[in-house]
């Protein structure tokens, strides 16, 4: 942490982002980041290059994070801060253009590195379960006064990576995180009601649609949900819907692990893996994704149906050896 404290001291105009196809870790890191530096009297900047997710936007009321567009976007940039990722290709479009500064660049993550480290500062921390805790304890030991604003984004981002508690990696010390935000008054109903309690009409629909094809598997040992691009469009519903739509399928009993298909705008499929009690990691870095042992993901250039087929076949064979995916 410490050559990372450096480096914010020594910045003037300090950069920060976080991977394309946002979610609430990367957001809620990266907002609060912003405001923390700007409290330090930095002339930060925040920049992504996708668009805020409509159920995030409650985070950034002031609408502070900009769009990459061009080059000249970054002038006077002399530090970059990479929130919720450690890998260059998941800042997608936006990676070259950072590279090409030739300023310091910081990473600071929670997921298991999938790539060497090059030049880069890369602040890993893989006991954590959210990105967000990570900015926590860095905008504190930076001296930062969190206010209302902060500590909801710090606090978002860490229920929405933390599922619900439901995996193994929640700490003692992250519910103790959780309860230093709540004394800076996060209103915790508003934060839910944002959430999770905000789903379209079209997202509803969908989700009853596709919950009728689920497909078992492997002796039902895996559930398989698939998402045509055309199916998505017919009842008006955003990609950015149907994210959550993989958390229901390893609660079906017996089911170990579940995947998620889904066609992106842009040709290309987003495989979502959780399970139960199989590490799905290695699968999703066979892909070149990433994540952790029991949430990964992946972004795949192909066909659904060539990329599906060849995700289950990886399935099948690390079922059939006995070992983590």
């Amino acid at each position: 942490m410490e050559r990372v404290i450096d480096l914010i001291k020594s910045s003037k105009r300090p950069l920060i982002t976080t991977h394309h196809y946002p979610d609430g870790d990367g957001l809620g890191s990266q907002i609060a980041l912003y405001s923390g530096l700007k409290q330090l009297g930095k002339n930060a900047i925040a920049m992504n290059v996708d668009a805020i997710p409509s159920k995030f936007s409650f985070l950034d009321p002031a609408q502070t994070i900009q769009l990459f567009r061009s080059p000249s976007d970054l002038k006077g940039v002399d530090l970059v801060i990479v929130a919720d990722t450690g890998d260059w290709r998941m800042l997608g479009s936006f990676a070259e253009p950072l590279q090409k500064i030739g300023c310091p660049v910081v990473f600071l993550d929670h997921h298991p590195p999938v790539q060497e480290p090059g030049r880069e500062v890369h602040w890993v921390d893989v006991s954590c379960q959210a990105t967000g805790e990570l900015v926590f304890y860095l905008l504190k030991a930076l001296g930062v006064r969190l206010d209302p604003q902060m500590a909801t984004a710090i606090y978002a981002a860490m229920i929405t990576d933390a599922s619900a508690f439901r995996f193994r990696g929640t700490t003692e010390g992250f519910h103790k995180t959780l309860g230093e935000l709540l004394k800076v008054k996060v209103d915790v109903e508003d934060v839910y009601q944002r959430l999770y309690a905000q789903d379209s009409v079209g997202k509803v629909r969908l989700f009853g649609h596709v919950l009728r094809e689920v497909e078992l598997l492997e002796k039902q040992q895996v559930a398989v949900l698939t998402i045509p691009a055309a199916l998505r469009e017919k009842y008006g519903a955003t990609i950015e819907d149907t994210h959550s739509f993989v958390e229901h399928l390893t609660l079906m009993k017996g089911v170990r692990v579940g995947i998620l298909f889904r066609e992106d705008p842009a040709g290309l499929v987003k495989v979502s893996l959780r399970s139960v009690d199989v590490s799905v990691l290695a699968l999703a870095e066979q892909f070149d994704g990433g994540g952790h042992p029991f949430a990964a993901g992946t972004l795949v250039r192909g066909t659904l149906e060539d990329v599906k087929c060849d995700v289950l076949q990886a399935v099948r064979q690390c079922l059939k050896d006995g070992s983590n995916c």
